[in-house]
């Protein structure tokens, strides 16, 4: 019986195989799109949703922009003071660079920056909402550093989720 040489060249493809199998094994299944097939609640429905105060630290919900690839995804919301709130993670830059050295365009908070008009599905309803980026650097750092961030990076972006009109 003849053994397979063991070269470097080998172990790096077998490593790149598994690395490429555990990745692809450990992408979630859930389906983003289907967060949305309720009907979206408009301002003054009874059902609306105008206090976030029992959301949680990192609550569950799903944001739907207007861009052609991957519109539907997952983040982590939270409130302040009332009000529901989500932010961009620490790598954005690197995202944006990613997205568009692969053909894929922007982003989500560069998208959301010229296209602020969003849904936001949480608990099982719909809302139309705004993205409104929070620009008072005390503000964002100190929800940040409420939310484990120290020291506060930089590039991460803060956006209030307010009702569409």
């Amino acid at each position: 019986m003849r053994l397979l040489p063991v070269t470097s060249k080998y172990l790096f493809q077998v490593g790149l195989l598994v690395l490429m199998i555990l990745f692809l094994s450990s992408c979630s299944r859930e389906s983003y799109e289907d967060q949305f097939l309720a009907t979206p609640l408009v301002s003054g429905d009874p059902k609306q949703r105008v206090d976030w105060r029992e959301v949680t630290d990192k609550h569950r919900c799903y944001l739907k922009i207007q861009r052609p690839w991957r519109s539907a995804f997952r983040v982590n919301c939270f409130q302040i003071n009332g009000e529901l709130h989500t932010h961009s993670n620490r790598f954005v830059e690197y995202n944006q660079w990613f997205s568009r050295a692969f053909g894929f365009g922007d982003a989500w908070v560069y998208v959301v920056a010229m296209k602020p008009e969003l849904l936001v599905a949480i608990d099982g309803q719909v809302h139309k909402m705004r993205a409104e980026l929070v620009s008072d650097e005390a503000t964002r750092k100190t929800a940040l550093l409420n939310r484990g961030y120290e020291p506060v990076p930089e590039a991460i972006r803060l956006y209030r989720l307010v009702l569409a009109p």
